[in-house]
């Protein structure tokens, strides 16, 4: 995980991506700077989301980290866990962080683009679904940041939903909390698929 962090690292990295920068490592260890200053400390979307009191700052917020997202992928890239908790604010400059992980390794790059926004998608509903600000906010700005996405991972993502949707039978609200997140992201997903087709 050290090896693959380090070269996922310098491949964001030397696209322009802005990530940690790598201040050493060895087979057992890496060693990261601060994203952040003392000045202007670093913070999750997640964190962030959650502190947010308007809706105009919900909407600037998500819509800071998808408008990276968009970047990433435009650039040939892709992260590797996408979720909110992953994606750091330094004011309004995004960071994005942990890379233990290659999804490129099994998937096509346009499918890890497409995973990227599945992942942030379930980190947002998942964790905002008892939080009605957030909540409602969250599907208007990810509509429109898809419309602006590349055209092939905004098709890819698309004909993904049918058969992900059809997983709402299960009755994963009974499955206790990851259950409960699951199913808020099927409600989600559906709301996407009705006004992305």
């Amino acid at each position: 995980s050290i090896r693959t962090e380090v070269a996922r690292l310098e491949t964001l990295g030397a696209a322009g991506i802005k990530v940690p920068e790598l201040l050493a490592h060895s087979p057992r260890a890496l060693l990261l700077a601060d994203a952040g200053t003392p000045v202007a400390p670093a913070a999750t979307l997640l964190d962030r989301l959650k502190a947010a009191t308007h809706g105009s700052d919900v909407d600037r917020l998500i819509g800071l980290g998808v408008a990276a997202l968009i970047d990433v992928h435009r650039r040939e890239c892709y992260l590797s866990e996408a979720f909110a908790r992953n994606i750091l604010l330094v004011d309004d400059e995004v960071v994005f962080i942990d890379f233990e992980t290659d999804p490129g390794s099994v998937h096509t790059p346009v499918d890890c683009m497409v995973r990227d926004w599945y992942c942030l998608i379930f980190s947002l509903y998942g964790k905002f679904s008892k939080s009605p600000l957030q909540r409602e906010r969250l599907t208007p700005v990810l509509v429109a940041a898809l419309h602006r996405e590349r055209a092939d991972v905004r098709e890819r993502f698309t004909a993904l939903l049918p058969p992900l949707l059809r997983l709402k039978a299960i009755p994963f609200k009974r499955l206790g909390s990851d259950g409960r997140k699951i199913h808020q992201t099927l409600v989600a997903l559906a709301a996407l698929h009705e006004q992305l087709t």
